[in-house]
């Protein structure tokens, strides 16, 4: 008999429904349609296309690096790499030829994200303060980008998305930062906008910290653990096993080195 052949009611016989044959065939299927059309549209192709591209010029540029000989190799090697400088014009070009898409502001977000620090992430930050506010793949993620970002455009993306987010938590967080950058700037209502996200938003759950713990926390580092201010206690034994406080050691010169090993 040909091997190839196999009773219709074989797979039933030995305890297999025929359904579930049936099942496991179609899950390849329904795989390709969840993703269509939006997986395969024109923005979301040509979004890929230049995460592709960037990814694997990344990858050349790290393999020439680690091959190099001579400090003097890699530092030519290093100031010749663009890094993600030339992809944040092509990613914006995708934004605004595809507004409102959901590729449209991955591409956005992806430009703030990776190249937050440059200038050419500027028209990137100023598209999503205009059109995304109130976009629902506004994450943690891009609010702590912003944090560093020199921008007055910045700014304007975190006060509108607390006016106009409906998430309580990016609208907390997005407080939060805002507080920072101002902190970060020596403008001291920083801490005002802090004290506001822990009363308004105190109990919403960030990552593994409430907002409160988290607004709370940077108002304790910036009023306690700032230079000039007093040092916390630190209390422990030395390399003989002898126990001190810092306190012992007040009025004169410390060194304290934290170290770890693991």
């Amino acid at each position: 008999m040909d091997d190839s052949y196999m009773d219709p009611e074989e797979p039933q016989k030995r305890g297999f429904p025929m359904k579930w044959i049936a099942i496991i065939a179609l899950v390849p299927l329904l795989f390709f349609v969840v993703k269509t059309p939006d997986y395969f549209s024109k923005p979301a192709r040509e979004y890929r296309a230049i995460l592709k591209e960037f990814g694997a010029k990344e990858k050349a540029f790290y393999g020439r690096y680690r091959d190099a000989k001579t400090n003097e190799e890699k530092q030519a090697i290093a100031k010749a790499h663009s890094g993600p400088a030339q992809y944040v014009g092509r990613m914006y070009a995708l934004a605004q030829a595809f507004p409102r898409s959901k590729w449209g502001f991955e591409a956005l977000k992806w430009s703030v994200g990776r190249a937050g620090y440059l200038p050419e992430t500027e028209k990137a930050i100023k598209l999503l303060a205009d059109k995304y506010t109130t976009d629902s793949g506004i994450d943690i993620s891009l609010i702590g980008s912003l944090e560093h970002v020199k921008s007055d455009t910045a700014a304007q993306l975190l006060d509108g998305i607390i006016k106009d987010h409906s998430s309580a938590q990016i609208c907390g967080y997005a407080m939060v930062v805002k507080g920072k950058r101002r902190l970060n700037a020596k403008d001291e209502s920083g801490e005002d906008i802090l004290e506001q996200a822990a009363e308004k938003y105190g109990d919403i759950m960030l990552r593994t910290k409430t907002v409160g713990q988290v607004a709370r926390g940077e108002l304790h580092e910036r009023r306690n653990l700032g230079i000039g201010k007093m040092s916390p206690e630190i209390e422990g034994e030395d390399i003989d096993g002898v126990k001190f406080k810092l306190s012992d050691y007040r009025g004169k010169v410390v060194v304290i080195d934290f170290w770890g090993d693991w």
